[in-house]
């Protein structure tokens, strides 16, 4: 059902809406759209948009590969990214559009395996990254969240992959 309505503003302004009623599917697929259509989105764009919607109900988890005409394969690889790295990184990250999949599948093993130690160097770095931001060290570029990927990705490898002496303590090696 669909409703135009003229409504009278506070300052003489007139608002038209369209007023539709819609289950929750039909709202996500509109959004869905909205969004695709609006803009490029990157990959990690679209896993937390599927992580928004499988968080929506039931219905709309199920339904979510179709709105955003994933197959299964990729859904499922979006949903282990989006467990295995703290949402917070991810956004500290950004967008990040030249990183595809393969970049955020290994990210992502990375804190698999060792979650406190890349949580804490991903979150060190982007507090680094949000300070030269914040003193004018960047400048908004499209490939700002590329790079800051790449200095999140690096400072995670090198804490989880750092190698220890036989005592067990934490070499210098670099």
């Amino acid at each position: 059902l669909r409703i135009r309505e003229t409504v009278q503003g506070k300052e003489g302004l007139q608002l038209k809406a369209f007023v539709s009623h819609l289950t929750d599917i039909e709202l996500a697929e509109r959004q869905a759209s909205e969004n695709i259509d609006r803009q490029d989105l990157s990959w990690i764009d679209q896993a937390l948009f599927l992580a928004g919607l499988e968080a929506g109900g039931n219905e709309v988890k199920g339904a979510a590969e179709k709105i955003l005409k994933i197959d299964r394969t990729v859904a499922w690889r979006m949903r282990n990214v989006m467990m295995a790295i703290p949402g917070d990184v991810v956004r500290g990250i950004g967008s990040a559009k030249k990183i595809g999949m393969p970049r955020w599948v290994a990210l992502a093993e990375l804190f698999e395996k060792s979650s406190a130690k890349a949580t804490a160097a991903a979150n060190a770095m982007i507090e680094r990254l949000n300070e030269v931001d914040a003193t004018g060290g960047a400048t908004a570029s499209a490939g700002r969240s590329d790079k800051r990927f790449l200095a999140v990705f690096n400072a995670v490898k090198k804490a989880v992959e750092q190698p220890k002496n036989h005592s067990g303590r934490k070499t210098n090696a670099a």
